[in-house]
């Protein structure tokens, strides 16, 4: 998959949903047929996770041309962070932080960025490296397995992607402004997960 450069990764304030109400106590799906690109984004990842197929239908009937193909290319990166595992709080915290940045070929961009480094981290790679400097070579590691994805300590793998890129002090000019997007995107990432795992488990 080819995600590009990493142009402007950047955390921006939290999004509202478009319903404040709690999901989990609808009982009915609920009807996108009226739902902009703007109005989808903000569905709270309960509701993007459960309506996947009702949400991807709508994102398909909206993809008129170029224009909106760039603005749903976010709203896939959110559809997508709610299948990249079984762990509900790292799939949680991806999409909300994808939701996050507001333009639509940025956020994919990071979550191309993430599942590169998943598949690095998989692999057992030590030399991490920014998609940009991977170029198209994504078959350097091998596509991690289901179980290999789930057995991730996502905490360890956040906190090693920061450390990763956060040094950088040798790249210059647009290159360490990639490296920094990235490094703010994780950050970002490892809040919304340390958050969600605090969280109290109701069974």
């Amino acid at each position: 998959m080819d995600i590009g450069l990493v142009n402007s990764v950047s955390s921006t304030s939290e999004v509202k949903s478009v319903k404040n109400t709690a999901y989990s106590q609808q009982t009915s799906k609920v009807d996108y047929s009226n739902y902009s690109i703007a109005d989808l984004r903000k569905v709270p990842y309960e509701e993007a996770k459960s309506n996947y197929d009702a949400i991807m239908n709508r994102s398909f009937e909206l993809d008129t041309g170029e224009a909106s193909a760039k603005e749903l290319s976010g709203l896939s990166a959110q559809l997508f962070a709610t299948k990249v595992t079984d762990n509900d709080n790292f799939k949680k915290s991806l999409y909300n932080t994808l939701q996050n940045i507001e333009n639509g070929p940025d956020a994919f961009v990071a979550y191309g960025e993430v599942m590169q480094n998943l598949k690095e981290y998989a692999s057992g790679t030590q030399d991490i490296k920014p998609s940009f400097m991977v170029n198209d070579n994504f078959t350097t590691y091998k596509e991690p397995t289901r179980l290999q994805i789930n057995s991730i300590d996502f905490s360890d793998f956040i906190s090693k992607m920061i450390n990763e890129f956060s040094d950088s002090s040798n790249a210059k000019g647009e290159v360490k402004k990639q490296y920094q997007n990235i490094t703010d995107a994780y950050i970002t990432l490892q809040k919304s997960y340390e958050n969600e795992v605090r969280k109290p488990y109701y069974a």
